[in-house]
């Protein structure tokens, strides 16, 4: 299996954050224990790649952020936060593009919040749908299944509406964690399933 990887994802690394560096180490761990891994090189997503679903507002904010060092409490800013972002987004790209030789991107910050024009959740920008956007140059339609606990309500504002994308969720009831709120499914382009939560 192709994993799209690079070592600058540690760079954008909090201590006190859930998301953060150490959990990427780990995976990795365990994947070179496992030995049946191809490293390849995670590359930036080129700025036109990333307008095919953000706003050039978005982009603009997330510089100016990583500039000043302006976070929210779910999205910390260091110096290193957009490229990484873009970065991040790269990554998704090349594994999608290798899709059919079993490829997986390795990287951080994650992206399923991150909207058309907002920013919220750990993530910056839409990893899965900056590479589904450039795969649709080579397929007329594309199935996103989503089975983080988390709905990516990102993911459902950026493709809803598209009938090249079909945009499948399986997440715990958003009302009972993160976003906190109903995203209900506007079109036939989206199927979303809400599990409860857990009890032990």
């Amino acid at each position: 299996m192709k994993i799209v990887y690079s070592s600058d994802f540690l760079k954008h690394d909090f201590s006190w954050h859930p998301e953060r560096a150490a959990r990427v180490i780990a995976i990795k761990k365990e994947l070179d224990k496992a030995k049946l891994c191809d490293y390849v090189e995670a590359k930036p997503a080129k700025e036109k790649e990333i307008l095919n679903v953000h706003t050039q507002r978005l982009l603009d904010e997330l510089q100016e952020r990583s500039k000043k060092h302006l976070g929210t409490a779910d999205n910390p800013f260091a110096s290193e936060t957009y490229e990484i972002a873009k970065l991040s987004a790269g990554s998704a790209i090349i594994a999608a593009k290798h899709a059919d030789e079993q490829a997986f991107s390795l990287a951080r910050p994650p992206g399923h919040h991150a909207g058309k024009d907002f920013f919220e959740g750990f993530c910056y920008l839409n990893n899965v749908a900056i590479a589904t956007s450039t795969l649709l140059k080579k397929y007329s339609r594309i199935l996103i299944v989503d089975f983080d606990v988390h709905l990516g309500q990102g993911t459902l504002d950026i493709f809803t509406g598209n009938d090249a994308v079909y945009y499948f969720s399986l997440h715990q009831d958003p009302n009972t964690i993160y976003p906190w709120r109903d995203f209900p499914a506007k079109d036939e382009t989206t199927k979303l399933i809400s599990l409860p939560p857990r009890h032990k």
